[in-house]
Formats: structure tokens, sequence, C-alpha cells
């Protein structure tokens, strides 16, 4: 089965400042000339491993994940999932991972997939980079629609 990743602008999220940070409002996110790392802190407010979806038979769990923003403004994204099918008590690990280029206006993100496909939106703010992941299989597929909190790694 193919999962799908949808990305959207999750909004709300209260976080603090560091210094990566643009001077003010009207300043654009930069990551200087080496990049930046984030690790997959939480999602919906929950740490890892935390429930992605929970359906009638499947529940998937984000374990682990990682966007990578380049200062060429390329990034890779890549979350690490295990779906639990009830019936048949079966475990499958799974792995989202996507390449492609980012642009930023103020601490909004747009991430743009090589493959081709919908541009996503991050928000940036301090230490913490949100988004919404939604697994596009899931039924139906606003239940698989989660806040996706990333913390900076030095």
């Amino acid at each position: 089965m193919r999962w799908q990743v949808t990305m959207a602008l999750a909004g709300g999220l209260a976080l603090a400042a560091c210094g990566g940070q643009p001077a003010s409002p009207g300043a654009s996110f930069s990551v200087g000339s080496t990049g930046a790392t984030y690790a997959l802190a939480a999602v919906e407010g929950k740490a890892l491993p935390a429930n992605a979806y929970f359906g009638v038979d499947v529940s998937v769990n984000a374990t682990a994940g990682k966007l990578t923003l380049g200062s060429d403004h390329s990034y890779a994204l890549s979350v690490d999932y295990h779906r639990h099918f009830a019936s048949g008590n079966r475990d499958v690990p799974f792995t989202l991972a996507e390449e492609g280029t980012w642009s930023a206006s103020g601490n909004a993100l747009t991430l743009t997939p090589s493959g081709g496909g919908s541009a996503h939106t991050a928000s940036v703010a301090g230490t913490q980079l949100s988004m919404v992941l939604s697994l596009a299989e899931a039924s139906p597929p606003e239940r698989g629609a989660k806040a996706y909190t990333f913390a900076h790694t030095p």
C-alpha cells in the first residue's frame, strides 16, 4: 500500500524564540550557511511514539522523523511509522520519504516536492517547526490529519 503525506499549515501552536529566527516579523526565515535539521518531537502534542491514525482495524504510530533544510534550499523529510493491524495481529513498519526545495516568506515555509504534487506549508517559531501531516489513505482522510512538531537539533 502506498502511503502519501499531505502537509498544511498548523496554526495556533505556541512556540519559543531562538537565535535562528528573523529579527522582525517582516524578515524571512534563514538556515544560514550550514542548513538546519529538525527532529520529530511530537504528534498532536504527545511525545513519540505517538498515534498518527487510528481506524477500525489499524492503528499507525509515528516513531521518529527528521526534516533537513539545506542552505541551497533543498529539503529532505522522513517519518518512520509503525502500522498495527488488529485482524491477524500483524505489524508493518514503513517510512515516508520526500525530497524537494523550500522557500520562506516570513516564518512560513513552502516545501515543494521534487516528484511533483502539491506544495506543503510549515511554520517556524523559535526552535520548533510545525505542520499538519495526513496519511492520505486514512478513512476518512481528516482522521489521519495531525499536527506534527519538529524540534531544531544542533
